[in-house]
């Protein structure tokens, strides 16, 4: 049973989460009509206004009169930090709650539910709206965004090498992250996950209200967690991409390429200074499927590239679909039992009875949390301390594929892979024959 603790927030929140392509949308809908509740977007695509199709964001019929936050609300010129999004989210979710209202997280971007559900250290006293905080924290991120990615990931590396060693240099969202943590604070971002750690420590064995959970934001939150079968999932999310492709996929990213080329906002660029630098398409709204996939811009739905673009689409998005499931299993269900959070799991893998189990099973979850009887949450799993984990940590580097991974886990899900056995043999294959060759050559010559 959670203990009775003081936290960051007194709202009492309910969380839809998920991967891509199962329901949350419809399910947060469903919630907000039966409890009065407000839906707060935490897709980290959603949030800017533009692709509609290609962010599968709701239109207003589809939000049935229902209030939204922070959907559409971004211009798509601006690079949107997980940052703003929790000094944005927080406040709007006060707010409904004193309103007498039920706030609903909706959303599958799991480091901005993460980041929305624990109050960490990072962010404590930057929500507080200070202009000169507000102002710092907006020229230090422009003058980040204005490195290349391997500058960010040095500059890291001599102001944070547990980081960086903790880090893989491709991640260039964390990367970026913990040298802005950095520049914030004039303290390495794993010193400050240190010191976190120890005053979490410290709270989960205090007998003092004041100090028990000191890592959940809000007074209580609950969380339901859409499951799907992977392969029903991997057919809905292929047809999916058809149907947006009939809604205008193509023509949406024709008709907006050809707006942003003109405007080539420095933020989203590889080089700020630099006007005729490229597009970095890991940058704000560029993540958007279809802007790596769609180069160039065809015109044509017949043309061969564009179906094999789409192709690409499809399989882009299961592949998304697998990370935000992996971070459901390795987030969410991780951390101590004592947090007053309960996390619930609805399966909607069959649509001919999404209504029992996913929208009647969820409506009485959440009828027990606001009366005040949650039922037993989902048991969460331990793991090591901050400092563990950070000291312990390692790279991995694979010579048969020329790939770095980053520790154990990703490690052992590569050298189990398909293409890492079928490199390995192929290797080998190459090298005997280098030797065979080498062989024949030799007992030519000695002839």
């Amino acid at each position: 049973m959670a203990s009775k603790t003081a936290a960051a927030s007194a709202a009492r929140v309910v969380f839809v989460m998920g991967c891509t392509g199962t329901g949350k949308s419809n399910l947060g809908i469903h919630l907000a009509e039966a409890f009065n509740g407000e839906i707060v977007n935490a897709d980290s695509m959603q949030v800017y206004n533009a692709l509609p199709i290609a962010t599968n964001r709701m239109s207003l019929d589809e939000q049935k009169g229902v209030p939204h936050h922070l959907l559409g609300s971004v211009a798509p010129t601006n690079v949107y930090t997980v940052g703003q999004f929790v000094s944005e989210a927080v406040p709007i979710i006060d707010d409904i709650s004193k309103r007498g209202r039920v706030p609903i997280i909706v959303g599958g971007t799991g480091y901005y539910i993460h980041a929305l559900l624990h109050a960490s250290f990072v962010d404590e006293g930057r929500l507080s709206g200070d202009s000169s905080t507000i102002n710092k924290d907006a020229a230090i991120a422009k003058k980040i965004a204005s490195l290349d990615n391997d500058e960010v990931y040095k500059r890291l590396e001599s102001v944070d090498p547990t980081m960086a060693r903790r880090l893989h240099p491709n991640d260039t969202r964390k990367v970026r992250r913990s040298l802005e943590v950095y520049e914030q604070h004039g303290v390495p971002h794993s010193e400050l996950l240190l010191q976190f750690d120890q005053k979490a420590a410290i709270a989960d064995h205090s007998s003092s209200d004041a100090e028990g959970m000191a890592n959940l934001r809000f007074a209580g939150a609950c969380c339901l967690w859409i499951e799907c079968e992977q392969d029903v999932l991997d057919t809905r999310l292929d047809k999916r991409v058809d149907s947006m492709m009939k809604m205008g996929l193509l023509n949406e990213h024709v008709a907006f390429r050809q707006d942003f080329e003109k405007l080539r906002p420095p933020a989203l660029l590889s080089d700020a200074e630099n006007a005729d630098s490229e597009l970095d398409f890991n940058k704000g709204v560029l993540q958007a499927i279809g802007f790596k996939e769609f180069q160039p811009p065809y015109s044509s739905e017949n043309d061969d590239r564009v179906k094999e673009a789409v192709d690409r689409i499809k399989q882009r998005t299961r592949r998304y679909s697998r990370k935000q499931n992996s971070w459901m299993k390795h987030k969410l269900m991780t951390g101590p039992e004592t947090l007053n959070m309960y996390v619930y799991k609805v399966n909607g893998t069959d649509l001919t009875s999404w209504n029992t189990n996913v929208l009647d099973r969820a409506s009485a979850l959440v009828t027990s949390f606001l009366n005040g009887v949650p039922e037993k949450s989902l048991p969460r799993t331990t793991q090591p301390s901050v400092g563990v984990r950070l000291s312990t940590w390692q790279k991995f580097s694979c010579e048969d594929c020329d790939k770095v991974l980053n520790g154990e886990e990703e490690w052992n899900a590569h050298i189990r892979s398909r293409r890492h056995k079928k490199r390995k043999q192929s290797n080998r294959r190459n090298e005997e024959r280098k030797k065979q060759n080498v062989k024949s050559f030799q007992d030519e010559n000695s002839q």
